[in-house]
């Protein structure tokens, strides 16, 4: 696993973009940033988006950190495949991409750490056949699991980010 510096990573076999605040100021040092906002019973939550635009699937992975009555702060990167060939590939690839991203801040945070799965438990949706699988993934690793409607970290902070919401325009 590369590190959580500021540079560019590598995630089976994938450029990852360098972590960043979502104002677009990169983060040289993430575990210790983190490190230092969890000295305030912060809790991790680490979630991953994605949108397909043409032959391309793009992915950005975010990490909040909350501190209870203190707000919170999130950092985000991205990288780019081919095309999902389909919703079950693209949702593991949104899990394996949460995952590898907790496993950099295991030996900061393991205790604290909750992926949140862009799946849904409800039947009307079609992610909700997969929800039991992402869902085991996350937990065989060691981690917390929050799915739709209560992964807010992927549904609504990284879906903010791959849709390029968070953006300024000068």
């Amino acid at each position: 696993m590369g590190s959580a510096g500021g540079r560019s990573h590598r995630t089976r076999g994938l450029p990852l973009t360098p972590w960043q605040t979502l104002s677009g100021r990169v983060t040289e040092d993430l575990p210790g940033e983190v490190r230092r906002l969890l000295a305030h019973d912060a809790v991790l939550h680490i979630g991953t988006d994605s949108k397909t635009i043409g032959l391309q699937t793009h992915f950005v992975t975010v990490v909040a950190v909350l501190q209870p009555g203190r707000g919170g702060r999130a950092f985000h990167r991205s990288t780019k495949t081919s095309r999902s060939a389909s919703l079950a590939t693209q949702l593991i690839n949104e899990v394996q991409l949460s995952i590898e991203a907790a496993m950099e801040f295991c030996d900061v945070a393991r205790e604290t750490i909750v992926l949140h799965i862009d799946a849904n438990v409800e039947e009307r949706h079609r992610s909700s056949k997969y929800a039991p699988m992402l869902s085991g993934m996350g937990l065989g690793n060691g981690f917390k699991v929050q799915l739709k409607p209560h992964a807010w970290c992927a549904s609504c902070v990284a879906d903010y980010v791959v849709r390029g919401r968070h953006q300024r325009v000068a």
